[in-house]
């Protein structure tokens, strides 16, 4: 059964993210990307996405998977991804941004994408810049040029 809904899983999202939008009257102005990880105490053995990597947790003995979340400021779930445990957090911004539906929003500009410092690098922004939307981030870099 499980199985069954995982494949109506962008359905149901594209459906809850719009709704939730009617019900409430919300635009998705601003949205917060962030990922996190789980681990499992099972080996795993059949698991197509399980993968020994960082652990949020400290817990490197056992494999994980990752879980990317975009959410609206309101905290409600707009778009979910379960990834290999082994991927880099700044390398999962450009499937999500290539997949994010901004039809969502009655909007005609783009939202606003809020990312922490493990997702911020150069490349990522060149790439947000480069498909018209606006940012807030944390950076471990030195901030050079930027606009107000």
């Amino acid at each position: 059964m499980a199985l069954l809904l995982y494949k109506e899983k962008a359905n149901i999202e594209n459906y809850l993210s719009l709704r939730t939008n009617e019900l409430f009257d919300i635009e998705d102005k601003i949205i917060p990307y962030d990922l996190t990880n789980t681990y499992y105490e099972a080996r795993m053995a059949d698991s197509r996405i399980t993968r020994f990597g960082h652990s949020k947790e400290k817990r490197n003995d056992y494999k994980i998977i990752v879980l990317a979340l975009v959410v609206n400021p309101e905290d409600f779930i707009k778009y979910s991804s379960i990834l290999e445990g082994n991927v880099s957090d700044s390398s999962t911004l450009g499937g999500m941004i290539d997949t994010l539906r901004l039809k969502t929003s009655g909007s005609s500009k783009k939202a606003v994408v809020v990312m922490d410092a493990g997702i911020t690098t150069e490349s990522n922004l060149e790439m947000l810049r480069e498909k018209g939307y606006d940012y807030l981030c944390v950076t471990r870099l030195t901030m050079k040029n930027y606009l107000l």
